[in-house]
């Protein structure tokens, strides 16, 4: 019984994998349990002073975020491609700089652990952006060769 490699590609690209869902799933809910606390704090004490306000705000924006992610990789139903990898590693960098920046515009208050955390958050997510574009570009190389192979 053979198979095509249309019909594989069609197969492959039917749903993601167990795992996969799992974790998108585990993703979505945490992200939205923060936006659904930050939110509940904001909206339970009106007298916190306004930069926790803020705070609170960045952050349940910030759970808001990865669930929205979560439920563009969940309803597309499809294996996770190089560029779903660019697409979640941006989202890590650009609010690991959001709270990065929060913690030295605060440092006073928040402390150099703070900022040390802040920013290996922000290496991180960095360099994982950096090696999703790197595969990217490589799997596009791939991609090319083989259409100038035809």
């Amino acid at each position: 019984m053979a198979i095509s490699v249309e019909e594989m590609q069609n197969r492959v690209r039917s749903e993601l994998s167990t795992g996969s869902r799992l974790g998108h799933t585990a993703v979505g809910v945490a992200g939205l349990g923060m936006s659904a606390l930050a939110l509940s704090l904001l909206a339970t004490e009106p007298v916190l002073p306004v930069r926790t306000q803020a705070a609170f705000a960045v952050i349940a924006l910030g759970g808001l975020a990865w669930t929205a992610f979560a439920v563009w990789v969940l309803t597309r139903r499809r294996v996770l491609l190089a560029e779903h990898h660019v697409a979640a590693a941006t989202l890590a960098a650009v609010l690991s700089t959001v709270f990065l920046t929060g913690a030295i515009v605060l440092r006073a208050q928040a402390g150099m652990l703070a900022i040390g955390c802040n920013a290996a958050m922000l290496a991180f997510a960095v360099g994982w952006l950096m090696r999703a574009r790197r595969r990217v570009a490589t799997l596009r190389a791939r991609s090319a060769a083989l259409d100038r192979a035809r």
